[in-house]
C-alpha cells in the first residue's frame, strides 16, 4: 500500500513541476515578442528528478532493460531516438540536458537526473538490471552544485579562482 502512495505522490509531484515550469517560462532569457528585447526568465534553471516519465537519456550508457534510445522512441522528436521517454517540447518545456551528457556552463540552466525504472527506494527497479535510484540522483545533484560553485568561483566557499 505504501508503494502505491509513494508512486502516486511522485507522479503528482512530477505533474506539478511540469505545469509550474510550463507556466513560469524557463531558460536563460526569452525574447519579448513586442519589444524584441531579452527579459529575464522567471525560472532561471530547472533540476529534474524522477523515473521514465521524464528520463531523457541517463540510462543510455547503463546495462539496463529500461532504455529509449531506439525506434519507435523519438519518432516525433527532431533528433530522433535520444533516450527520451517523452518529448518535453510537446509540453512547451525547454530541453534540459541529461546528467550523463551535461557539462560546463549548461549546468547553470538545469540538469535532468531522472532514470527509467528508478524509484524513491533504492531497491525499486532492480529487475531492469541497472538504473539511477533517487538517492543517487540526489548525490548527482550535489555534485552538480559543487561544479557550478567551482565554475562561478563563489566567494566564501573555498572554491574557484583565488
Amino acid at each position: 500500500m505504501t508503494d502505491k502512495k509513494e508512486l502516486s505522490f511522485l507522479r503528482l509531484f512530477v505533474a506539478f513541476l511540469v505545469l509550474s515550469a510550463n507556466n513560469a517560462g524557463l531558460g536563460s532569457g526569452q525574447e519579448d515578442e513586442d519589444a524584441g528585447q531579452m527579459r529575464r526568465a522567471l525560472v532561471p534553471a530547472i533540476f529534474i528528478f524522477g523515473d521514465s516519465l521524464i528520463d531523457n537519456g541517463n540510462n543510455n550508457n547503463l546495462p539496463s532493460f529500461a532504455k529509449a534510445n531506439y525506434y519507435p522512441y523519438g519518432i516525433d522528436f527532431k533528433g530522433g531516438p535520444t533516450g527520451r521517454f517523452s518529448n518535453a517540447e510537446l509540453l512547451g518545456l525547454p530541453l534540459i540536458p541529461a546528467y550523463s551528457e551535461a557539462s560546463g556552463d549548461q549546468m547553470r540552466y538545469g540538469v535532468n537526473y531522472a532514470s527509467a525504472a528508478s524509484g524513491i527506494l533504492d531497491i525499486t527497479g532492480r529487475n531492469f538490471v541497472s538504473r539511477i535510484p533517487f538517492g543517487q540522483q540526489i548525490r548527482n545533484f550535489e555534485n552538480t552544485l559543487d561544479q557550478i560553485t567551482d565554475n562561478l568561483g563563489a566567494p566564501g566557499c573555498g572554491t574557484g579562482p583565488s
